[in-house]
């Protein structure tokens, strides 16, 4: 029977399985405490259950080489060690095999490695990651509010993927500014447009710059807001804003020259 300490390695194969697969692995995002824990126990459940199969069937074709691993694998106090190994060397086979014959399977129907991971998040991962896998997948910019009121406005070029680290995204931006603390209104301070002009300029003293030094990553965690950013409809609301103000300016004169 396994120890407590036994089934430590099963649970850490079940936990690298769910979060590595393509299946899993944008879920095991909305998953914490218990659920993750209790989901990759079942997943480590599976491993062990894989392991006895794959044992059981070595000791009929292997008796000899099995019995000398399990020897070696022999530890007082931890008799079932070479089994808690075994089942953890599976679950990490499980998910490489896994999300290869995914891959190959989607490669060869004209998929590349962008387009796929932006497949996966669209059928599993949250609205967050959604909406910024649709906005790569149709180069369509979108804007970020910061907590601190900082809005950067860009195209996403990269989504982290990697579960246990911070998760972010990298961001190249064409415009930048900040909401209005009372009005949240949008007002945009700063125009990269013109420094991308002077970069593909070879005479310009910005030459020796690319684009991808003003790369940013934006941490998850400190985004307020993630939308869809068209400068058209921007420039509309812009006009509307701009209209209201002038009637409000207007309907204060008139009360200003009815009081006097």
């Amino acid at each position: 029977m396994f120890g407590i300490n036994e089934l430590i390695l099963p649970l850490l194969g079940g936990y690298l399985f769910i979060t590595r697969c393509l299946i899993t692995r944008y879920v095991a995002r909305l998953w914490s405490g218990y659920r993750l824990i209790f989901n990759s126990a079942i997943a480590g459940a599976c491993s062990l259950i894989a392991t006895v199969v794959v044992l059981g069937l070595a000791r009929q074709e292997f008796p000899v080489s099995v019995e000398n691993l399990s020897t070696f694998f022999n530890i007082p106090g931890y008799s079932n060690l070479g089994s808690s190994l075994v089942a953890f060397f599976l679950a990490n086979l499980g998910w490489i095999l896994f999300n290869f014959v995914l891959t190959v399977r989607d490669r060869l129907s004209g998929g590349d490695r962008q387009k796929l991971s932006i497949k996966y998040i669209e059928n599993y991962a949250n609205a967050l990651q959604v909406l910024l896998a649709k906005s790569m997948q149709e180069t369509r910019q979108v804007s970020v509010s910061l907590n601190s009121g900082k809005v950067y406005i860009g195209f996403v070029t990269k989504l982290n993927e990697g579960q246990g680290s911070q998760e972010f995204i990298l961001l190249w931006p064409q415009f930048s500014g900040y909401r209005d603390q009372e009005t949240k209104q949008l007002i945009i301070t700063r125009d990269y447009s013109h420094i991308y002009d002077a970069i593909a300029d070879p005479t310009s003293e910005l030459s020796d710059v690319t684009v991808n030094d003003f790369q940013t990553a934006i941490s998850v965690a400190d985004m307020y807001s993630v939308s869809i950013f068209n400068p058209a409809v921007y420039s509309r609301f812009a006009e509307i804003y701009e209209d209201g103000d002038a009637e409000l300016e207007d309907e204060q004169e008139l009360v200003g020259t009815r009081t006097d």
